[in-house]
């Protein structure tokens, strides 16, 4: 799984290395009373601690000690101790084994997005007469927030010492702290990319049978991947954001979700998304970029960053000028929007 073919790629100098503080593991009283178990995962359960500022994550006990599941919180807490600088990643505490210490990050935002199943319900959408989003997130909050998973992407795909990949992302992925700050975690599918200093560039890796109606077409395909299988996914969250529906919110088999994904049949938007308002149309136009279904056509996080800060940035004027329904103004906004990401991409 790790890295490419051939001789020439190289794990960066860091990549194998590991911090645990097991004495201070050992410590934790997991019998406490005042020790809860607050969410249960496949392959982890979250326990809250005493003082309410940490929470403990364990291996799921349905789960054998193996190899494989040491690596994968070896490579979670290795993920967060990297990022220990960034303001958007959860800070680690401690690790040992296959247990991590976090900050405690008390707010879902998944909860926000998707706000019931995210399925049709038995009466429809009842969207005939107009568009109707099923979250309640106003437009200024959908571009903060697909701004802020973007920025902590950014974190991850443009890190000093190397490109990690997420390969995990989802709208369960970020939390908001007490302080209002979104933060993403959960790093034990993360890839850390394999360097070719013979070609000066990274090596793809495969990620073998994935499941899940997620992911894209070249992990569907066991195709060789690289940092842009997380732009895909981002789409998908942006996808939900918009409409609070999953992407393939009328199926409920993964296995046929993912045979549209390979077919490049994408998830449907309402044609009145394009220009119901100007951060519900810039946003369709994002999603359709992080829809790309080649890797190398993809845009970077880079680039999205720049589009929705740009886009943040014109909401805010349209809101400060009582503009945002004016449909003149805001087919003028989606145009030179137009305009950027054709030049930017250009």
């Amino acid at each position: 799984k790790n890295g490419g073919k051939g001789p020439d790629c190289r794990y960066v100098g860091w990549h194998h290395l590991l911090f645990p503080s097991c004495n201070q593991m050992h410590a934790t009283d997991m019998a406490s009373p005042e020790t809860f178990l607050i969410g249960k995962g496949f392959y982890r359960n979250v326990w809250i601690g005493e003082d309410q500022s940490h929470v403990i994550k364990t291996m799921a006990y349905k789960h054998k000690h193996k190899p494989d599941q040491f690596e994968f919180q070896r490579m979670d807490a290795l993920v967060m101790e990297r990022l220990t600088g960034s303001p958007l990643v959860v800070d680690i505490y401690t690790h040992c084994g296959t247990t991590v210490v976090t900050e405690a990050v008390p707010h879902e935002i998944h909860e926000q997005i998707i706000t019931g199943s995210g399925l049709v319900p038995k009466r429809g959408l009842q969207d005939e007469d107009h568009v109707r989003p099923r979250n309640k997130l106003s437009v200024l909050q959908k571009l903060n927030i697909a701004l802020e998973m973007a920025e902590s992407l950014a974190d991850l795909h443009g890190f000093r010492d190397g490109v990690i990949v997420h390969d995990d992302v989802q709208t369960y992925q970020w939390l908001r702290t007490k302080d209002g700050v979104l933060k993403i975690n959960d790093f034990n599918r993360a890839e850390i990319m394999l360097w070719n200093a013979h070609n000066s560039s990274y090596c793809r890796y495969r990620n073998g049978s994935v499941s899940g109606n997620y992911r894209a077409p070249e992990e569907n395909q066991d195709l060789p991947l690289n940092e842009k299988i997380d732009l895909y996914s981002l789409g998908n969250n942006l996808y939900c954001l918009l409409t609070g529906l999953w992407n393939y919110y009328q199926i409920d088999d993964d296995k046929v979700a993912q045979k549209k994904v390979n077919r490049h049949q994408l998830p449907i938007i309402d044609v009145r998304y394009q220009n119901h308002t100007y951060g519900e149309g810039a946003l369709v136009r994002i999603i359709e970029l992080c829809y790309i279904y080649d890797p190398d056509q993809r845009p970077d996080i880079f680039q999205i960053v720049h589009f929705l800060r740009t886009i943040l940035h014109e909401q805010l004027l349209l809101m400060a000028a009582d503009q945002q329904e004016d449909a003149v103004r805001v087919e003028e906004k989606l145009q030179t929007l137009d305009r950027l990401i054709t030049q930017v991409r250009n």
